[in-house]
């Protein structure tokens, strides 16, 4: 057969044992479902006894290097981690199949701007990296996608597992021919549930106690200030504690943007403190002014606080 061929395939995923936000790389267990046809392997059935050739693991591997078949490479695979067992079907007619059980860790740009509530698209990407666009042709009809999917029993812990999606498309290579590409996408969305009470909580009860003393009671100024104080130093500890933990968030993520409102909270009500809610200074000012103020910003500034934290938090779970 010459190196011109309709090349077709599937992927099957059997397992994903783990998602590791920070080295972007995934490790999972899948069958890839790879079929040509090569007219000059068809053969007579009743000479051969059967309608179709099998040939496994290490038999694959030698009949496949004496025949013609499309080369097909995972581009995103950690290869000394790659285990690969190949089987062939030959049939009388002259179609191939060869299929491939993978085992492996797979790198995948992960983007994590929305976590807790992120859905994540884990990159498997096919590459006839031999034969170009005029050569080969990757393809998928209804029989390929019937065959693709993932195992109904599949777990991920933390996840729930969404489907399969297929992109065909092509690279330029060093050489400027254009190489065909197939990448596959395992969707997964996050299960938020735990992570969200491991974040929200503690960052909760960092300022609820200032501010209770702030804006509904009448306590002195210098209490008020020591509970701010406290709140500060623990909202620090709090946010290198996740930046160690989650090394992988960036400033774009939900978490770092709770954590800079709380700071900014933080300080809008230590300046509340020395200035409308500090009697030593509102005694210089018009007492029914203060008064109205303070009464408006008594609920204002905590519950518009809390108003935007569930906000950002519902926006951004509802976009992804």
């Amino acid at each position: 057969m010459i190196s011109l061929g309709l090349e077709k395939d599937s992927l099957f995923v059997n397992n994903i044992s783990k998602i590791n936000e920070a080295s972007n790389t995934f490790e999972s267990q899948f069958d890839l479902r790879y079929v040509w046809k090569d007219p000059q392997l068809a053969f007579d059935t009743g000479e051969m006894g059967t309608n179709r050739l099998e040939f496994g693991q290490e038999a694959a591997v030698a009949k496949l290097a004496t025949i013609w078949n499309p080369q097909i490479k995972i581009t995103n695979i950690v290869e000394k981690e790659a285990q690969i067992v190949p089987g062939l079907f030959i049939h009388y007619d002259g179609k191939v199949e060869l299929i491939q059980r993978v085992k492996a860790t797979f790198e995948t740009k992960l983007n994590l701007d929305a976590f807790p509530f992120d859905t994540q698209s884990l990159l498997v990407a096919m590459l006839s990296s031999k034969y170009n666009s005029n050569q080969i042709a990757l393809t998928q009809d209804q029989e390929d996608i019937n065959e693709s999917g993932l195992d109904p029993e599949l777990k991920v812990n933390g996840w729930n597992p969404q489907g399969i999606t297929f992109k065909m498309n092509q690279i330029r290579a060093w050489n400027g021919a254009f190489l065909r590409q197939i990448e596959a996408r395992v969707v997964m969305k996050r299960i938020p549930n735990a992570i969200l009470g491991s974040i929200f909580t503690p960052f909760l009860l960092t300022l609820i106690v200032p501010t209770i003393f702030t804006f509904f009671t009448n306590v002195e100024l210098a209490p008020r200030l020591v509970a701010w104080s406290g709140s500060i130093l623990a909202l620090v500890a709090l946010t290198f504690t996740f930046s160690v933990r989650y090394p992988w968030l960036g400033s774009n993520s939900l978490v770092s943007q709770v954590f800079t409102s709380g700071h900014a909270y933080q300080l809008i009500s230590v300046l509340l403190s020395l200035t409308l809610f500090n009697p030593d200074v509102t005694r210089r000012m018009d007492r029914f002014i203060v008064e109205e103020l303070v009464r408006y910003l008594r609920w204002l500034v905590p519950i518009g606080f809390l108003g935007v934290l569930i906000t950002k938090s519902l926006l951004t779970a509802f976009d992804w």
